[in-house]
């Protein structure tokens, strides 16, 4: 069995941009946390030699129902950010905007709106971690900023997990769980990537927004059509786009089991900082 490496690169990014790490990481059951509980493990390993001794996987899968505050998060995403961004992307598909099943198409839609839609989350994740939440005399948990909270936990009467990682230890966990190499980090294959460069900058690289996303698309689609070689344009409909989500190992380890009450289910309404 293997794994896609985008995962665990979120998990490098943010160890390596607060240079710590949890004890434990826990999510839903299921194999699409293998990449987080993979690299977590042998970061952990790497500064615990007797955890690669006992060799136990440093993560734990909750039953259904189980991963309450990471699912109320999730909800709330669902409910707050998707709906406007799905909606627009729908009625370029219905008004055929952009055509699904063509190759050109796909590839500049790609390279547009990945990044845009990760820069949005990027600055969805922001407001939340830096806003306080609405008042609940409730609540179990901390209750502040979340950023706050986790950069003083003590403050907040909550105990402090963070582990430092020293920032070595983060090239060899990246390198063989996240390899930049990897296709799956690769907007567009890379002997395509200057044609929509040029174009993009020939448009004098026009901002995207949900305002301006399909008047971005039609402009640069008609961009790359008109500047590409007969032989590029060739080799676009003959790619197959679909990447294999293949080459990062699982790790065979002993799993540490179900974890406790208290880490499963916590407080649905305390403070939670997003990843």
């Amino acid at each position: 069995m293997a794994v896609s490496p985008n995962l665990s690169l979120c998990f490098i990014d943010l160890t390596t941009s607060s240079s710590v790490t949890c004890l434990i990481t826990q999510s839903d059951a299921g194999r699409e946390a293998n990449a987080v509980a993979n690299a977590h493990t042998i970061l952990r390993q790497k500064m615990d030699p007797s955890l690669a001794e006992a060799r136990t996987i440093q993560h734990r899968w909750c039953s259904k129902g189980k991963n309450i505050r990471p699912e109320i998060k999730w909800s709330v995403l669902r409910r707050q950010f998707s709906p406007g961004f799905e909606n627009e992307m729908e009625r370029g598909i219905a008004e055929e905007i952009f055509i699904q099943d063509d190759q050109l198409h796909l590839l500049v839609f790609r390279w547009i709106a990945i990044p845009w839609i990760q820069a949005e989350l990027d600055n969805y994740r922001l407001r939340t971690n830096t806003k306080r939440p609405r008042a609940d005399r409730k609540k179990f948990l901390p209750h502040g900023v979340p950023d706050h909270i986790f950069e003083q936990a003590v403050k907040y009467d909550a105990e402090d997990y963070k582990i430092a990682v020293p920032d070595n230890m983060l090239a060899e966990v990246e390198a063989n769980y996240s390899p930049p190499s990897h296709p799956v980090f690769q907007l567009v294959p890379t002997w395509f990537s200057a044609y929509i460069e040029a174009a993009y900058n020939s448009l004098g690289r026009p901002e995207v927004s949900i305002e301006t996303l399909w008047d971005v698309f039609v402009s640069l689609l008609n961009a790359v059509q008109d500047n590409l070689p007969e032989e590029v344009h060739a080799r676009v409909y003959g790619l197959e786009l679909d990447v294999d989500k293949e080459e990062i190992p699982e790790l065979e380890l002993v799993e540490t089991g179900e974890p406790d009450a208290d880490l499963r289910e916590g407080d649905a309404d305390g403070t939670t900082l997003l990843l």
